[in-house]
């Protein structure tokens, strides 16, 4: 299978179709031979630094990287770090009930993540389920992150609202769901996260000084007894920041 490398780079503006891009088997990369999808397989690539120097000469749009965008690659950087850390049994606190999965993420994993970014972890400041803030020159704690936790997926939407009526670089819902869990539109998932990326995009063009990132993180047990934490992050225009991807998986003991 010969894949076409075509003659630009993306702004970014990712769709809940795309994906994190595998490692490919048995698949060769070759430039666009017009323009168009087409592959002009007289001049495949035959190394990757030969690939990484022909992208290096594609000019890319300007695109503006936020203090949200960055902390959202940092957060899932450091949750999925965490929950590779913890034994299967420990994890086993997410599947028991609604009441083991908040006690969990309160005392044990939302404080470590915090952690990691240099920050202090907080719970329930001005009704928000989690803090994770810095200390200014005063004393007092300054968010840099809100954390939602809802244990309903369809249940959410008022999280959702209430995270965009914040002000912080990132906020973040961290929810759960046993139903099947993909992108394809038919899905209920699609479904509920495009509801989700209307209600970023309104907020926007309703307030010309909404900013930062809202990031959604969705945990689900399956049968085989594996855990699965599915992410996906949304600039303040309500465009992904971050495609929607799974983050981290683990099975229980």
């Amino acid at each position: 299978m010969v894949a076409t490398v075509m003659p630009f780079r993306g702004a970014g503006n990712f769709r809940f179709e795309d994906s994190r891009v595998a490692k490919f088997c048995g698949t060769a990369f070759a430039p666009s031979k017009t323009g168009g999808v087409v592959a002009d397989d007289s001049k495949l690539f035959m190394s990757t630094d030969e690939l990484r120097k022909y992208l290096a000469t594609l000019s890319r749009p300007r695109t503006e990287r936020t203090q949200g965008q960055d902390l959202a690659r940092r957060f899932f950087k450091a949750f999925e770090k965490r929950i590779s850390d913890y034994e299967g049994s420990d994890l086993q606190r997410i599947a028991t009930s609604n009441t083991q999965r908040t006690q969990f993420y309160a005392s044990s994993l939302l404080p470590r993540v915090a952690a990691d970014l240099g920050m202090v972890h907080g719970k329930e400041e001005f009704k928000v389920d989690h803090v994770a803030a810095r200390f200014g020159r005063n004393g007092y704690a300054i968010p840099s992150i809100y954390v939602e936790s809802e244990n309903s997926f369809s249940g959410a939407t008022h999280e959702i609202r209430k995270l965009c009526s914040l002000n912080s670089p990132l906020r973040v819902l961290i929810t759960f769901t046993q139903k099947p869990f993909t992108p394809e539109p038919a899905a209920g998932a699609y479904l509920q996260l495009r509801e989700w990326q209307a209600i970023i995009r309104e907020h926007h063009e309703g307030n010309e000084d909404f900013r930062g990132t809202v990031a959604v993180i969705v945990a689900r047990v399956e049968k085989e007894r594996r855990l699965t934490f599915t992410a996906c992050a949304f600039h303040k225009t309500g465009d992904l920041a971050w495609p929607l991807s799974v983050l981290v998986e683990r099975v229980l003991d």
